[in-house]
């Protein structure tokens, strides 16, 4: 029998205070009916790129990542970045 590789999305989900998304792809490697391979590949979206979306991942983030809530993870990555210059320079 040939082998095949079978590559889904199998688990989406919304976390931390920030609803970034985050994504399991599985992949299994396949003889006929029989699973040969089996493995995981994780990887999660900020609100702010949204130009890494597609299918299902895409239809979560427009229903969750509202213009307010892009505006205020934009300011507060904003602020951090600040934080962490002002910190760095030792002010």
């Amino acid at each position: 029998m040939a082998l095949e590789k079978i590559t889904v999305i199998d688990k989406i989900e919304v976390v931390g205070e920030w609803k970034h998304i985050q994504v399991r792809e599985k992949i299994q490697i396949k003889d006929g009916d029989q699973v040969i391979s089996e493995s995981f590949n994780r990887w999660f979206i900020s609100p702010n790129h949204e130009d890494e979306l597609t299918g299902d991942v895409k239809k979560i983030a427009n229903s969750i990542w509202t213009a307010t809530h892009k505006n205020k993870y934009s300011a507060w990555l904003e602020e951090q970045s600040a934080e962490y210059e002002t910190a760095e320079s030792g002010e």
